[in-house]
């Protein structure tokens, strides 16, 4: 059974990774779908510093890339081409995903 392990990460670090690809959503996850009301009470409460929820990774261990290709959307793989991402995100898409745009 995989080890879980905590990691504390600040909002622009998971930014940065997620901008940067090491962090890839998987096939698994819903479309954004946060309007901007939701992502002004996001900014609102990380300015006011109040706790904003967890973000949970996965670091999959893949043998090979078509292990991985079978997990992210095939219109997102061009984001990949070149290396492989570091983590899955499970859970925080709609959290995470206006950060880059707003850092």
């Amino acid at each position: 059974m995989p080890k879980l392990t905590r990691t504390s990460y600040s909002i622009k670090e998971l930014t940065n990774m997620y901008a940067n690809g090491e962090i890839a959503i998987p096939e698994i996850q819903r479309d954004f779908v946060w309007d901007a009301k939701r992502i002004k009470l996001l900014l609102d409460s990380i300015q006011k510093d109040y706790p904003s929820g967890a973000v949970i990774l996965w670091r999959p261990e893949f043998s090979a890339r078509s292990e991985f290709e079978m997990l992210i959307r095939p219109e997102r793989l061009h984001l990949y081409k070149n290396r492989l991402p570091a983590y899955l995100l499970l859970d925080g898409q709609q959290r995470l995903s206006p950060c880059p745009k707003i850092t």
